[in-house]
């Protein structure tokens, strides 16, 4: 039943990745390509790439800015909720990763058995002949955050996922490098809370019991072996009406048992485009932590400006 119900939301939220590379790339890459090309214009003097490594920097810093400002405002203005008391919605959960009832730890590899793993794999890295060739494996499981009041299922999809654990080797000539998430670790999660209660209000009893009697029309002889009470090989009004009894009474049945479901909670990424975190991380070092990369990205915005009115203003 717990299957079903994750089944049903996934199915409304739909598929997606699961990293953050990306936020790392937009932080660091716009300093690094800015660099190279004042490297490059230190040995060829040239204006054009001067301007050109300017103009860089200042688009990097103000979207870099842009994004650690926005990650800091939302932890430090979110809350931190108990899952027993959580609205739906956007919600704060700090607590620890847990397995999925019956689910075995993940395994890839040399890592340790984990939550959830990001792989990047280079192939043909320790190669003299060969090309290097990179490429990324993710898992896609689900798993659960307890916070002492509650449990909630995590959705991975979409989450950028930072201060997860790091682990290296090597098989042959090719590379791994691995961030993974393990059982019990510390666990922050911010993103779109979901309760799916007992049946959800979804049940329609008549059209259930149609189903069923479609069902049991579609083996007659099971049929006429539980409801023929004649023996004469046919079910007749009578006994069609007792069929019908005893399908509506299964139905009830099934019913009552899919409202006694204890909840479901599950979290997942915004729909309206707020950021989805997971990390390992206090809520409050992770808030410091954006809150100076945002002041950092701002001064090299200064910076660049000021090179910018200096130098080729000049």
């Amino acid at each position: 039943m717990l299957n079903l119900k994750l089944a049903v939301l996934s199915a409304i939220y739909g598929q997606g990745l699961r990293q953050g590379a990306s936020q790392f790339l937009i932080h660091a890459g716009y300093l690094l390509l800015a660099g190279l090309v004042l490297f490059f214009n230190y040995k060829q003097q040239a204006l054009p790439l001067l301007t050109g490594a300017v103009m860089l920097l200042i688009a990097g810093a103000v979207l870099a800015w842009q994004l650690s400002y926005k990650r800091y405002r939302t932890i430090a203005d979110t809350p931190t909720a108990l899952l027993r008391s959580a609205a739906q919605g956007y919600v704060e959960i700090y607590g620890r990763g847990q397995l999925m009832p019956g689910a075995h730890p993940l395994y890839y590899g040399q890592l340790p058995p984990c939550l959830w793993y990001q792989v990047i794999i280079i192939e043909n890295a320790g190669s003299s002949t060969h090309k290097a060739q990179t490429r990324s494996v993710v898992s896609d499981d689900l798993f659960l955050i307890d916070d002492g009041s509650d449990q909630c299922v995590i959705d991975p999809d979409h989450a950028e996922v930072l201060g997860a654990r790091t682990w290296r080797w090597t098989t042959g000539e090719d590379a791994y490098e691995a961030l993974y998430l393990g059982t019990g670790d510390p666990l922050y999660v911010i993103g779109d809370l979901r309760t799916m209660r007992g049946a959800d209000g979804t049940l329609d009893p008549k059209a259930d019991t149609v189903a069923l009697l479609r069902e049991w029309k579609s083996n007659r002889v099971e049929l006429l072996a539980r409801f023929d009470d004649n023996n004469d090989g046919d079910i007749d009004m009578h006994e069609w009406q007792q069929v019908v009894k005893a399908a509506g009474e299964e139905v009830a049945d099934k019913h009552r048992q899919l409202h006694a479901q204890p909840d479901v909670h599950l979290i997942r990424q915004p729909t309206d485009g707020r950021p989805f975190l997971l990390a390992t991380k206090d809520p409050q070092l992770l808030a410091k932590r954006f809150r100076y990369w945002s002041w950092f990205h701002g001064v090299v915005f200064v910076i660049a400006c000021g090179f910018a009115a200096v130098q080729l203003g000049g």
